[in-house]
């Protein structure tokens, strides 16, 4: 708290300094896990919290758009997938087996990211009207990036500034973050 006197902050930290330097020297040698995500059929991709196993459908017939769908802890990427005809040459055939996972790896990964694009938008929206009305505060606008340092900012203008791949996290921390760039309009 701001009115707390800097005699009581320095004998708090005093009283922690041990377990402070012991986190410090914890996060110095551990390195953040980065996970590479295959894009392939079976594996996963996050999403508020969870994973989801990917799976592939063929394009429906009806509106015959590729598009992602969520549903029963799957994420189903409806792709336009041509099967080609059986070649004579085995090694020709694995070769065109090799160039088809990659053709469809790369759809996978851009339906994904374009579809996480929009659910982050609603979901922060969504958030941000409830919250707002809550705090008492007003954003102009809303951002979202693909951030690589940071979840989320706040502008001069007031603009919220939030990384994409926030949606990947559980609603609680999104909802925390969204809450702490709110309160930085409180403090204007």
């Amino acid at each position: 708290p701001f009115d707390k006197p800097i005699e009581e902050i320095k004998e708090i930290i005093q009283k922690k300094i041990q377990w402070i330097l012991k986190k410090q020297d914890e996060y110095k040698w551990t390195k953040p896990e980065m996970k590479e995500y295959s894009y392939l059929p079976s594996s996963t991709l996050p999403y508020l919290g969870k994973n989801y196993e990917i799976e592939i459908r063929n394009l429906d017939s009806i509106d015959n758009i590729e598009k992602v769908r969520i549903d029963n802890h799957k994420l189903f990427f409806y792709l336009d997938i041509s099967v080609k005809a059986n070649q004579d040459n085995q090694s020709q055939s694995i070769s065109n087996e090799i160039a088809d996972r990659e053709i469809i790896k790369n759809k996978i990964k851009t339906l994904y990211e374009r579809w996480l694009y929009d659910q982050a938008l609603q979901n922060f929206k969504e958030k941000i009207n409830e919250f707002s009305k809550i705090i008492e505060v007003t954003p102009k606008d809303l951002q979202i990036k693909k951030l690589k340092n940071r979840w989320g900012s706040l502008t001069k203008n007031k603009k919220i500034v939030l990384n994409v791949n926030l949606v990947k996290a559980p609603q609680t921390i999104v909802d925390y973050i969204i809450i702490h760039e709110l309160c930085h309009l409180r403090m204007e």
